[in-house]
């Protein structure tokens, strides 16, 4: 059961990822979220306006599922976005990976590449993860820009779509990453 993992992770200057638990919403959280600068990039969560109790049963549906880790993102002690690893496969090796920085305050100023790099590095250091899955939309050049800071690689012979936009496949793997750390 991998969601019983999850340490806190540091990544540096008050910045940390944290399992989130249902008592860790707040209205930050959920009005973030239905921000249309924000939603329009969630998939199937653009698609109806959340609400205090519909994030707190999607916190707890993570918490339970034996697959999966919602970490929230704070910066500053505040929660701000969260890194969700789901479908996460020991046998395989593999797993899925997105995050959301619900709060635009904290835009384009490197947060997301950082808490994606500590995620990385619990993966394959911590639990022995050998690749993670991302699916980005391609109009979403700051997600984009995160993920490929973070040392993933877009592979455009998995990218599909959908009813909005492409889909983008983007890949870390393991080796890459420690070799990135000097290992």
């Amino acid at each position: 059961m991998v969601n019983r993992v999850g340490p806190r992770l540091d990544y540096g200057d008050g910045a940390y990822l944290e399992p989130l638990r249902p008592e860790n919403v707040t209205d930050l959280y959920v009005e973030g979220l239905n921000d249309p600068d924000v939603f329009k990039f969630l998939g199937n969560t653009r698609h109806s306006r959340q609400t205090r109790e519909s994030v707190m049963e999607y916190v707890r549906a993570n918490m339970e599922a034996p697959d999966a880790i919602l970490f929230g993102n704070y910066i500053g002690d505040v929660l701000r976005g969260t890194v969700r690893l789901h479908d996460v496969d020991i046998d395989a090796g593999t797993a899925t990976v997105g995050t959301v920085l619900f709060d635009k305050s904290v835009w384009g100023q490197g947060w997301g590449s950082r808490a994606l790099q500590q995620n990385c590095t619990f993966c394959f250091e911590v639990i022995g993860l050998q690749k993670l899955f991302a699916g980005i939309y391609a109009c979403n050049e700051g997600s984009r820009s995160s993920f490929r800071r973070a040392g993933f690689l877009h592979d455009a012979t998995l990218d599909r779509r959908d009813d909005f936009d492409v889909i983008e496949t983007w890949i870390a793997s393991a080796v890459p990453v420690a070799r990135r750390e000097g290992k």
